[in-house]
């Protein structure tokens, strides 16, 4: 299992967890006419992988969610941001 960010390009990231973010990125790019890139990725326990996510997305903070999993931040912040996460909780 995996927590990852996928970029829009246009400083716009979605934090999010899957088994094949590779798959999910497809699946996302379908109804999208920005193209969308994975910008990192980090391997997570799976019984805990709905704990992280909610404590990266506290990280990120409130005032840079636009909606759902959505943040304004740009792709090299979160790429940073998801290193840090590692380094600190995992």
């Amino acid at each position: 299992m995996f927590l990852y960010c996928i970029s829009d390009s246009v400083n716009r990231c979605k934090f999010g967890y899957s088994i094949d973010p590779h798959a999910r990125l497809r699946s996302l790019q379908t109804g999208n006419s920005v193209t969308l890139s994975l910008v990192h990725l980090v391997s997570v326990d799976p019984q805990r992988i709905r704990e992280y996510e909610r404590i990266l997305h506290r990280e990120i903070g409130s005032h840079r969610r636009l909606k759902g999993e959505w943040f304004s931040i740009d792709s090299a912040t979160a790429k940073d941001l998801l290193s840090w996460f590692e380094i600190h909780y995992l």
